[in-house]
């Protein structure tokens, strides 16, 4: 019980780290002397921090069931692995046009994490969840995800001459984000009612996908700055 109250401890004094932590990284972007310049110790440092506070949080978490704990544990390890994507990406890659690299290996395995914890979560809420919900959800992701692409395919073709891996990797983010959004979508309506975290989840997904959309415009016009809004 000791080690539960601790742990509950540390997690409510993460819960006051994460937006202080984000805060601070969004100031740093908007108020340095050369905005959209690229600084280690803003865009590698701060930056990461609150990835892997997020991770200690996960990690951390108090979950009512054995499910539940495993689910956050498993979310707490891709915000860890696409962190150490961030460094590898920001420190060894940097201005190379390098795809894919160990970088991309390190951000795509969170969106797998991702997938496991979302199973567990709606398992560990609605044991009876049905197969066929699972499989609509399926097939409705992959016909969102398919759309996706098609509607980034000519700006992401143009920005790397059609070459495979190239265009494999830059399609991928934006389309595991879609996938990874409806089955939130799917699994939402079930669990919606039964906490909070669901909800925040689930936008937490929908700004990264904006983002990564974001991304890939910039980078296909040559106006994406490292460091930058």
């Amino acid at each position: 019980r000791a080690a539960v109250r601790r742990r509950s401890r540390v997690a409510r004094a993460l819960a006051w780290l994460l937006p202080l932590s984000w805060a601070a990284f969004a100031a740093s972007v908007v108020l340095l002397p050369e905005p959209g310049a690229f600084d280690a110790r803003f865009d590698v440092g701060l930056y990461n921090l609150s990835f892997l506070l997020a991770a200690a949080a996960c990690w951390l978490r108090v979950g009512s069931g054995r499910l539940d704990r495993r689910a956050w544990r498993i979310l707490g390890v891709g915000l860890a692995l696409y962190a150490a994507g961030n460094v590898y990406g920001s420190v060894v890659v940097g201005d190379q046009n390098t795809y894919p690299s160990p970088a991309d290996v390190l951000w795509l395995s969170y969106y797998l994490c991702a997938y496991v914890a979302i199973v567990l979560l709606v398992r560990s809420r609605v044991p009876t969840f049905h197969r066929s919900a699972w499989l609509d959800g399926a097939v409705g992701g992959c016909g969102a995800a398919a759309l996706s692409a098609e509607f980034l395919f000519t700006e992401v073709m143009g920005d790397t001459q059609g070459r495979f891996p190239v265009v494999a990797t830059k399609l991928a983010y934006p389309v595991l984000q879609v996938l990874l959004i409806m089955l939130l979508v799917t699994t939402g309506y079930v669990v919606r009612s039964r906490g909070w975290s669901w909800w925040l989840l689930s936008a937490g997904v929908d700004v990264a996908f904006v983002g990564d959309v974001i991304f890939l415009y910039q980078e296909a016009a040559g106006t994406y700055q490292e460091g930058g809004v």
